[in-house]
């Protein structure tokens, strides 16, 4: 793994929506969606009556665990800490496989402890409904699983761009679910462990008036089923990952260190920047311009993307394409290059700016060079 001072450290970066990293040099502070907002993403280790936190804000009367070390790669961010008995490693890995297209944005990601006591303790993972916009959000445990949700489901109910979702379910898969104050979460006094977290958004994203699933439905019956199994195959999609981050460092340190760290770090990135659905099976690799108008499906975001996928997954490049071309065949869009995205995401029905009051884009507010 890689140790280098970046601006962000990734911790769960699925899509645009299940999207969370630490801004910060330490994981004793708030957890952050991309945008900036709070994630609400917590870890602390219950001992001698006393409550010693590792990630998240450090309430009064708690203590920080002091941390020692952080490093990351394509696939894993991992923090050491130690201090007062206790030695902990915490671990974030979002799986991703480029030959298993289902794996792909996947709105799955782990968190896996180790830890060690010179008494009885026992480590709580939590996550609040900040991810999800649900200020008083309900939340239930039943066997070995805790969802959250808001009060009122209203899916894919707006676009923007420094915006989080305010729809779907936050899970966590583990034998000690549990849902309390607002939370859900889960505990472990074993030494190795391991946390499943998801968000189901029920729908993907909504493309010329039909809401599309994610792409992991063309091989799970359901959200469920697939959270289910990633849960299960925590241990190989682990080796799988290892075993591609230690190919792709090598070959990147081959080029120097600032070369690795950065095309490590674009790497998660970019994936994270991303949602792949299925029309008709066929994949639609969706883009999301940040702190960009929120554009959806955007040719200025898939230039500087294709490398990763032309190298690994070339059908992600034809996913990125293909809503596009869809677009530019429709009634709507009557020039001769291409348009510069299909909508403001998670909703590609049209262009957001540039359209007339006789419902026609407007040629002198395009952008026909950037986009040629």
């Amino acid at each position: 793994m890689l140790r280098s001072r970046t601006a962000a450290y990734p911790l769960i970066t699925c899509d645009p929506f299940f999207s969370v990293w630490s801004m910060a040099d330490e994981l004793t502070t708030p957890t952050r969606h991309w945008t900036g907002r709070r994630a609400g993403l917590y870890g602390y280790i219950l001992k001698g009556g006393k409550k010693y936190v590792f990630m998240g804000e450090c309430p009064e009367g708690c203590e920080k665990l002091a941390q020692k070390s952080v490093e990351f790669s394509a696939h894993f961010t991992e923090y050491s800490f130690a201090g007062d008995g206790l030695e902990l490693k915490a671990g974030f890995f979002t799986p991703y496989f480029f030959d298993d297209l289902a794996s792909v944005t996947v709105p799955v990601s782990y968190i896996y402890t180790s830890f060690k006591s010179d008494a009885p303790a026992e480590l709580h993972i939590e996550l609040d409904g900040a991810l999800i916009g649900a200020e008083d959000p309900a939340a239930a445990s039943c066997s070995g699983e805790a969802v959250l949700s808001p009060q009122t489901q209203k899916i894919l109910c707006e676009s923007g761009d420094d915006c989080t979702a305010k729809w779907g379910y936050l899970h966590i898969l583990h034998k000690n679910a549990y849902a309390a104050g607002g939370r859900i979460g889960a505990f472990t006094g074993g030494e190795n462990d391991h946390f499943t977290l998801g968000y189901d958004s029920v729908k993907a994203i909504s493309f010329m008036g039909e809401k599309l699933d994610g792409y992991y439905k063309i091989k799970y019956a359901d959200f469920n089923d697939m959270i289910n199994a990633y849960d299960e195959e925590f241990c190989q999609n682990f080796k799988k990952a290892e075993a591609f981050d230690k190919e792709l460092e090598t070959a990147l340190l081959a080029h120097g260190e600032d070369h690795a760290v950065a095309l490590t770090l674009a790497c998660r990135q970019s994936v994270g920047a991303h949602k792949l659905a299925h029309k008709d099976g066929k994949p639609f690799f969706i883009s999301k311009e940040c702190f960009s108008n929120g554009c959806a499906a955007t040719l200025d975001v898939t230039y500087p993307s294709i490398p990763l996928y032309l190298r690994y997954a070339p059908e992600l490049v034809r996913g990125m394409l293909r809503p596009l071309f869809e677009f530019a065949k429709s009634d709507i869009w009557t020039f001769d290059f291409a348009p510069h995205d299909c909508g403001q995401f998670p909703l590609l029905e049209k262009q957001v700016y540039g359209l007339g009051k006789d419902g026609k884009y407007i040629f002198d507010l395009q952008m026909p060079v950037e986009e040629c």
